[in-house]
């Protein structure tokens, strides 16, 4: 049964391949501060999470997403095992 990190992940992911969408069509220096706050946005909206340690790590350890190809599921265990660690309880 998918969980909250299940969902965060698959939310990161698809809203990454989005961002990557429109960053290959508009190249820029901002690139790279544009996928951290699109990581700090989800992590802060959807878990509560402010700690931009985390927000970094989050992004690194994400699957390279590439628009219009699928991520496997074991990269998508993968970062959901990740964020499980990682993210503090709800309450």
């Amino acid at each position: 049964m998918p969980d909250r990190a299940d969902y965060l992940a698959r939310t990161l992911i698809n809203r990454m391949r989005s961002l990557e969408g429109v960053l290959a069509e508009d190249r820029g220096a901002s690139d790279a501060r544009r996928r951290i706050e699109l990581v700090e946005k989800v992590l802060v909206v959807e878990a509560g999470v402010l700690d931009g340690g985390l927000h970094r790590s989050t992004l690194a350890a994400m699957p390279v997403v590439t628009p219009g190809k699928a991520i496997s599921e074991r990269e998508l265990g993968e970062f959901s095992a990740f964020l499980r660690e990682r993210l503090p309880e709800s309450s």
